[in-house]
């Protein structure tokens, strides 16, 4: 465990403007957070390791907003369940959200956010489709729209059609 934190530090500082780099470092110190709370550690050797994480992914951000990757990784921090930062967390996936319409949308990144939209906007509200009224989430309706402009801008990427056909039977 320590070899692989060693490894994560020298890589960092080797190339410290690689989102990647960083996102795994911050996830080894949620690791070895959680890791520790399974030891029944006291809580003041676990935040620590917590608030790290984010400052991690926090800095990395600080150094390209616009990076739609680095905006993703400080997301998935903030929505760890150790961090739970979840109003942060919203407030992050909306930034990423425009952001991501204004690029080429990288798949893993269009589908990492049509994820965490249908998980964080819980909002109910019903649709009316083909005078058909459905129950569903605000999240999955802003995940539609972000996969449909995904389909416009990139119309042979098969994975957003399927992800657009799993949210339409989540909806019925």
């Amino acid at each position: 465990i320590q070899q692989t934190h060693d490894d994560l530090e020298a890589a960092a500082e080797k190339w410290p403007d690689d989102p990647q780099i960083q996102y795994d470092l911050a996830r080894w110190y949620l690791f070895e957070a959680d890791r520790l709370r399974r030891t029944a550690a006291p809580e003041n050797r676990i935040k620590p390791l917590l608030d790290k994480a984010v400052q991690i992914v926090s800095a990395s951000l600080q150094k390209d907003p616009d990076d739609v990757q680095r905006q993703l990784n400080y997301l998935n921090i903030l929505l760890d369940q150790q961090i739970d930062k979840r109003e942060e967390a919203t407030q992050m996936l909306a930034r990423l959200e425009a952001s991501l319409v204004q690029t080429d949308m990288k798949d893993h990144i269009v589908l990492d956010a049509v994820q965490a939209l249908a998980t964080l906007d819980r909002e109910p509200v019903t649709v009316n489709v083909n005078g058909v009224d459905y129950k569903t989430t605000r999240g999955i309706m802003r995940a539609e729209a972000l996969l449909k402009q995904a389909v416009e801008k990139q119309p042979d990427e098969k994975i957003y059609l399927l992800a657009l056909g799993r949210l339409a039977r989540q909806r019925s």
